[in-house]
């Protein structure tokens, strides 16, 4: 079937439940990017309120990243995008995440989906097998572990020397200290 996880504005994230819908979508056989497209639209048609949208009415966040655990199969499947959608024919290595990113505009709009080519990496892979389910807004949705989003951003932050990774590890620990696992 496959995982996928975003981030971004969280709360758009927890409203849209897009990660979940991108899962579902392809356990009733989607392609991931026929889920990713499902997801982007109810980030659209549930985006309202007038700071977040552009000139045109339409969602203006910097960018939306999801996470997909994909096969070589999904990922031809995946270039074959219809014409409104363009997939960057240049792939990069990703520094931080230490992974391969495919980008995927939305024409005429400011969306731009990242796809993150999970590799072998034991923590990746033990992170996407960790990860727990949780019910959000009367659904069902599955989320990284607080344990595995601190480990996560410190080893971002070690790569980058981003300031925001460490923040956010201060922010979980503020938030869920008391429920973590320090073992």
């Amino acid at each position: 079937m496959g995982a996928a996880g975003s981030t971004g504005r969280g709360e758009a994230n927890l409203h849209d439940l897009s990660s979940f819908l991108i899962v579902e979508g392809m356990r009733r056989g989607l392609s991931p990017k026929d889920a990713g497209m499902e997801a982007l639209k109810r980030i659209r048609a549930n985006t309202v309120e007038a700071g977040l949208l552009n000139s045109k009415g339409n969602p203006n966040y910097q960018s939306q990243t999801f996470r997909v655990r994909m096969t070589r199969c999904h990922f031809d499947r995946a270039a074959a995008l219809p014409d409104h959608l363009r997939l960057e024919p240049q792939a990069a290595f990703a520094a931080v995440t230490g992974t391969t990113r495919y980008l995927v505009t939305l024409q005429q709009s400011p969306f731009v989906c990242e796809l993150f080519v999970c590799g072998d990496d034991a923590h990746d892979t033990a992170r996407f097998a960790r990860r727990e389910r949780v019910r959000v807004l009367n659904r069902g949705a599955f989320m990284a572990t607080a344990e595995d989003m601190i480990v996560t951003k410190l080893r971002w932050a070690t790569r980058a020397k981003r300031v925001k990774d460490r923040d956010d590890v201060r922010n979980i620990i503020a938030v869920r200290g008391a429920e973590l696992d320090w073992n």
